[in-house]
Order: C-alpha cells, then structure tokens, then sequence
C-alpha cells in the first residue's frame, strides 16, 4: 500500500505540475499579447502622426506651388506687356523719333 501511495502522491504531483505550467504558459501568452495589442497601439498612433504630416507637407507644397506659379504668371503676362511696348515702339517711324529728339534738344537749349 505504501508504493501505491508513492504513485498517487506522485501522479497528484505531476497533475498540478501540468496545471501549474499550463497556468504559466497562459499567463505568458496573455502578456506577450498585452504587449503585442500595446506595440500595435503605439504603431497606429505613429503611422497617424505621420500620415498628418504628410498630409500637411503635400497642403503646403501645394500652395507654394500655386503661389509660385502665380507669382510667374504675372512675370510672364508683365514681360509680354514689355515685349509689346519694345516692339510697339522699334516700330515708329525714323520721323518720329527724329522729332523727339528736335524737340529735346530745344528743351535743353532753351533751358541754356
């Protein structure tokens, strides 16, 4: 009797040695998934934080673009005025400017 004793004691032993592992076993996958559920949560809010200033950098890129091509717009529409006016003038007569001249000279003559 004394041996079967020994072996129920020690079946007994080893039934809460397995329980006591599978307890083990299970408090370490609930917290290697805590952390696992955490390190997500954290990514999440990264890839938030990132996709804002992404966001934010193509608005602002956006708009120096369009200021930018405003901005030369109004140079391209001015030199053309420019060109214009050159033109408009290497265009009047050889008289004209004849004239323009006389009646400089006279300004400046009269002014002696």
């Amino acid at each position: 009797m004394a041996k079967m004793e020994k072996v129920t004691h020690l079946q007994d032993s080893e039934m809460k040695n397995a329980a006591e592992w599978k307890d083990k076993m299970n408090n370490q996958q609930l917290r290697v998934s805590a952390q696992f559920a955490k390190l997500h949560h954290l990514l999440d809010e990264e890839e938030q934080l990132f996709l804002q200033r992404l966001s934010e950098e193509e608005k602002e890129t956006k708009k120096k673009h369009a200021e930018n091509t405003l901005r030369l717009n109004r140079m391209i529409a001015s030199l053309k005025k420019l060109m214009l006016e050159v033109e408009k003038k290497s265009q009047s007569s050889t008289l004209e400017l004849l004239q323009v001249r006389q009646a400089g000279e006279r300004l400046v003559n009269n002014a002696n």
